[in-house]
């Protein structure tokens, strides 16, 4: 009988991928683009006061429940309405959010001062007893975010202080910018009003839940009461457009202000173009405990078989590069610019899948389209210079709203 081995991949990166048993394979480093039509570029370059924004984005979150989405689902309407402890500025750097501040107490204690006279959008007080709520809702193994922070042991309040004491498992110089991804929740709402609570999200952000018909639009407004001041617009309607050349389609048409991860070939074919910084690795992630992969000799095959700069460079052009050999980007704590890259040679591939004994077992890579600029490319093209490699590989490629 055959075994089909199978790997997922690939996939944006986070550190949970690390504390899971795979070894990575890094793609690329993906750009996006982000398109703006005339009136919208007229709009930003006069600072004219226009009340409504209307953008589409690729996928749809799996529910309305911030906390049980996979980070990566989040959608930038629902990341709008929630907020957590930190925040990450544009250079990626980790600034205050809900917490002014925060010390590292000893290798596995942390204290986060919070941010006084905040309220839910509901009404409801934000303090220590909500975070500390928000982060052990997280913790349960039922949370699709459970890995994320599973290395968090514990939150408790600080007796007579706005402020908690966060515990880790292990010494945790990261979880300052962890806890970006972490969303707090307001704890009444949640266990009063289940219900309520997963048809309409309330958070502390910038902007409040209106509606939503999933796979289909999401309406906010500006929260009047927001910490941080007046939201610029009072109403965003996101749509979901999972194809990017109808993104851009009907970005050209008029129909939208603004358009997010279009192919680096679209930015010639709009008013006005960003190509914000990316952090985003793709990555490839085989199963190194058990079957086909759990030989060392086969992971590196796939790394030297796969030619990473030409993907790079024929999808994104002047925006993408190798990944260097480690799953972050530049922008990311830790990140080592002195490493460098498995080579591309097919001969060395060759010879380790030969010296390994590998027997053609057929490998599939299931993965997704329509989430992250170029991901059906990049999986076509890796499983292209793979085959050519000499593995038997074939890719199941789902929507994200599938693959998810």
């Amino acid at each position: 009988m055959t075994t089909k081995h199978t790997f997922p991949g690939p996939t944006p990166s986070r550190r949970s991928t690390v504390r899971a048993a795979f070894l990575m394979l890094g793609a690329v480093a993906a750009a996006s683009v982000l398109g703006v039509t005339a009136s919208n570029a007229a709009r930003a370059s006069t600072h004219a006061t226009s009340t409504s924004l209307t953008i589409a984005i690729p996928s749809d979150p799996a529910n309305l429940d911030v906390q049980f989405n996979s980070v990566a689902e989040v959608s930038p309407p629902l990341e709008n309405i929630y907020e957590g402890l930190t925040a990450f500025d544009q250079k990626a750097r980790v600034k205050p959010a809900l917490a002014v501040s925060w010390k590292n107490l000893s290798p596995t204690t942390w204290r986060f001062n919070l941010r006084p006279r905040v309220k839910f959008q509901n009404g409801e007080p934000f303090n220590a007893a909500a975070a500390v709520f928000s982060i052990t809702r997280a913790l349960a193994p039922a949370s699709s975010n459970y890995g994320y922070y599973s290395n968090v042991k514990s939150a408790r309040v600080v007796k007579g202080a706005n402020a908690i004491v966060v515990t880790t498992a292990i010494q945790d110089a990261l979880l300052p910018s962890e806890l970006t991804f972490l969303p707090m929740i307001p704890p009444n709402y949640v266990q009063t009003n289940l219900a309520g609570y997963m048809t309409h999200p309330v958070g502390t952000g910038p902007y409040q839940f209106v509606s939503w018909t999933p796979g289909q639009v999401m309406v906010v407004k500006a929260n009047p009461k927001w910490w941080g001041g007046k939201a610029r617009y009072q109403t965003v309607t996101s749509k979901v457009i999972t194809d990017s050349n109808v993104r851009l389609q009907s970005l050209r048409a008029g129909e939208l202000d603004f358009a997010m991860q279009l192919d680096v070939a679209s930015a010639t074919l709009i008013p006005q173009a960003f190509f914000p910084p990316s952090n985003v690795v793709c990555l490839i992630r085989f199963n190194s405990l058990t079957g086909l992969f759990a030989d060392q000799r086969l992971r590196q095959a796939a790394n030297y078989a796969i030619d990473r700069k030409t993907i790079a460079k024929s999808l994104f052009g002047p925006f993408g590069r190798a990944a260097n050999g480690q799953m972050i980007g530049p922008a990311s704590f830790g990140y080592n610019p002195k490493l460098g890259d498995y080579p591309y040679d097919v001969a060395k591939a060759q010879s380790l899948l030969t010296t390994a004994g590998y027997k053609n077992q057929p490998i599939t890579l299931y993965t997704y389209s329509g989430h992250t600029t170029g991901d059906r490319e990049i999986s076509l093209a890796a499983t292209d210079y793979m085959r050519k490699a000499g593995f038997n590989i074939q890719a199941n490629i789902q929507p994200f709203s599938v693959w998810r």
